[in-house]
């Protein structure tokens, strides 16, 4: 099934290829023709064509005719851009085969390439004007001022001060200009900006130089090499002495419990921030990891694995031990329970108020 398939393809396209051929071959004999019908209509016999004219040259090597005249040259158009080369091509083809332009009821002029600007454009849409607050009153304001003025005939007086003012400058103008016209063309000097003279040696050199026989630091040569060692000097930052004199800004005033949590929050990571600082500096040793049964398999890994049973009792007693330790300083961090009943009868005190 799938051979005879295939054989009727093959011969569907040979039959196809050889309509093309004939197609071509009709083509050609049709130009022939009509070639051969031009032929003779310009009074030429059937074996025979249009012979050539001899070419006569000048001694300048310019064209001539029979007569012995110059032909004038045209200058042969020869185009490079592909485009027209393409176009010149198709207007051959067209030309021999006989094809008309397609859309030949349109107007020779009309050039469908070219890119026209049929679109219309749309107009610029209008923005929001806002008016500020308060314009429109001093407007109003101002026209009623001027109004009250001309009444009063003090606008007047207001445009020959103006006037004034102005014929005073222009007179001071035209004096500047005479006085300059006098003095002729000013010269301009610039300005030298004094420094003070390079020392022999800069302050910051100073600490690292020898006397000399005088007591004076003044050569580079004698330097103190016992001054200069490997360590940076880092400055400690000096706080303000007024902050502490100066009461807290949040306790003067009332916080919202967002605002309380985050100043809080703020504290602990401070005080979290210079302990690390310390263990990094080993001013303090590092604390022991935080044993939890949840994670000791984690921490110890094989000491568990090892004795399970003692790494469990150890655990237990220092989740005690931290327990513990927690409660001791809840405890001395309260107050005494006089100061306790101060605080409340202040707190009643403050709510009553």
């Amino acid at each position: 099934g799938m051979d005879l398939s295939a054989a009727a393809t093959a011969a569907r396209e040979a039959l196809e290829k050889a309509k093309r051929a004939a197609m071509f071959q009709r083509q050609i004999q049709e130009q022939m023709a009509k070639l051969k019908q031009g032929g003779m209509a310009a009074g030429f016999l059937p074996g025979e064509g249009p012979k050539a004219r001899k070419l006569i040259l000048d001694e300048f090597g310019r064209e001539l005719d029979e007569e012995g005249n110059v032909v004038p040259m045209k200058p042969q158009v020869v185009s490079t851009l592909k485009v027209n080369i393409n176009r010149e091509k198709e207007a051959r083809l067209k030309k021999i085969l006989g094809l008309k332009k397609e859309g030949g009821s349109e107007n020779n002029y009309f050039d469908p390439t070219l890119r026209t600007g049929m679109r219309l454009e749309r107009g610029k849409r209008k923005t929001f004007r806002f008016i500020e607050e308060g314009s429109l009153v001093k407007k109003e304001q101002r026209l009623v001022k001027k109004l009250q003025e001309k009444a009063l005939g003090m606008d007047k007086e207001k445009e020959n001060a103006k006037k004034k003012k102005e014929d005073e400058k222009k007179d001071k103008k035209e004096a500047e200009e005479e006085k300059q016209a006098e003095l002729g063309v000013r010269k301009i000097e610039p300005k030298v900006m004094r420094r003070d003279p390079i020392p022999d040696v800069e302050w910051w050199d100073m600490p690292f130089l020898k006397e000399d026989m005088n007591g004076q630091k003044r050569a580079y040569t004698e330097v103190n090499v016992e001054k200069i060692t490997p360590y940076v000097e880092h400055p400690i930052p000096i706080k303000n002495s007024n902050e502490k004199d100066a009461p807290d800004a949040a306790a003067m005033m009332h916080l919202t419990p967002k605002e309380r949590n985050k100043l809080r929050r703020l504290k602990r990571q401070e005080r979290t921030q210079e302990i690390r600082d310390k263990i990094k500096m080993g001013i303090l040793q590092p604390p022991p990891p935080k044993v939890k049964m949840s994670n000791l398999m984690r921490v110890l890994g094989d000491e568990a694995i090892a004795d399970p049973s003692t790494v469990e009792r150890k655990v237990r007693q220092q989740v005690e031990q931290r327990r513990k330790e927690h409660e001791q300083r809840n405890e001395a961090r309260k107050l005494p329970a006089e100061e306790r009943k101060a605080k409340k009868r202040q707190k009643w005190m403050a709510e009553n108020e």
